[in-house]
């Protein structure tokens, strides 16, 4: 969005925000509120099927698609985490989400595109686990992509975006796998991209109580 629309940021980060966005900052913001096409972006590297953790007591394996920025293209340091959209029980990464990675890579940000485990081969807790187990990884990782191990952002669509939300803000152990419950989980921003915050608001609005 152009830095003169009108938004919550004011709200956020206090009066005259905008002068502390950089010139190089500014040169990756779109042009206009309604953009229906992001920018083509600059090349960069993909690569698929990266296994980032093996569920304890099990041979099974989680895997992420892994997008860097080009080698002429300044790293941001910043790591940005994806869950696909899922309904917690469908899809799988790398799924319609091509077009906004590129827009990102092309910025000098490295992105994880994180296939966890759905229902029913896990519940809700084993797919927040699963978000932190992503975290830990990019954290042990930060310096062989370049990331910032401060500067890692969490988020995601829908499903994906709920179980951001709930490790981002979680203050309940039992969500932490007990692998991870000594390491440093931390974020340093969340992004739900319509992701449900109150499962008993949905559960009302689609009539499951009926």
């Amino acid at each position: 969005t152009s830095i003169n629309a009108p938004t919550g940021f004011m709200k956020a980060y206090g009066p005259k925000w905008e002068t502390r966005i950089t010139s190089t900052q500014q040169a990756n913001f779109l042009s206009n509120v309604f953009t229906l096409r992001l920018p083509r972006g600059s090349e960069f590297n993909l690569m698929h099927d990266i296994p980032f953790c093996t569920i304890p007591g099990t041979r099974r394996q989680l895997l992420c698609d892994l997008w860097q920025p080009a080698e002429n293209v300044k790293s941001s340091g910043l790591a940005f985490i994806y869950f696909h959209g899922s309904a917690w029980c469908v899809l799988d990464k790398d799924f319609g989400t091509r077009t906004f990675f590129r827009h990102l890579v092309s910025q000098g940000h490295v992105i994880m595109d994180v296939a966890y485990r759905l229902f029913p081969e896990t519940d809700m807790t084993g797919m927040v686990n699963d978000v932190y187990r992503a975290i830990a990884w990019m954290k042990t990782n930060s310096s062989v992509y370049g990331v910032n191990p401060r500067n890692i952002v969490i988020g995601g669509g829908s499903a994906g975006a709920h179980l951001s939300l709930l490790a981002a803000y979680n203050k309940t152990p039992r969500l932490i796998p007990e692998e991870l419950r000594d390491r440093d989980l931390s974020v340093s921003a969340v992004i739900s991209l319509y992701g449900p915050p109150d499962l008993k608001a949905v559960y009302h609005h689609t009539g499951q109580h009926i």
